[in-house]
């Protein structure tokens, strides 16, 4: 099972309902990136101060771990509506006609 891995999940999505027809338009706050290739280094960074980020304010070299976040909930929430637009299109339009006729 994929577990939480948004990546793999999409892969699982597109290898069931690989026709364009059923293809998401993902707001930016949800965008994923689907090869962690691409930003390994940094995965490698993060993921060895994992553990300690939630023990400590700074690492072994006096380098805060803090950073700013910035999060704007009007935004968020617009992206959250488009995506859930997107999501029941799909289910109800395309998805469910086709197990209601598979059933038949």
């Amino acid at each position: 099972m994929p577990g939480h891995n948004l990546a793999r999940l999409l892969k699982l999505y597109r290898t069931h309902y690989p026709s364009n027809e059923f293809h998401l338009n993902f707001p930016g706050h949800f965008a994923l990136v689907e090869s962690d290739d691409l930003f390994q280094g940094e995965l490698d960074q993060f993921h060895s101060t994992l553990d300690q980020r939630h023990r400590y304010p700074e690492d072994h070299k006096g380098q805060n771990f803090a950073t700013p976040e910035v999060f704007d909930l009007r935004s968020f929430l617009e992206e959250i509506g488009e995506l859930d637009r997107q999501l029941k299109i799909i289910e109800f339009a395309k998805i469910r006609p086709r197990l209601h006729a598979g059933a038949a």
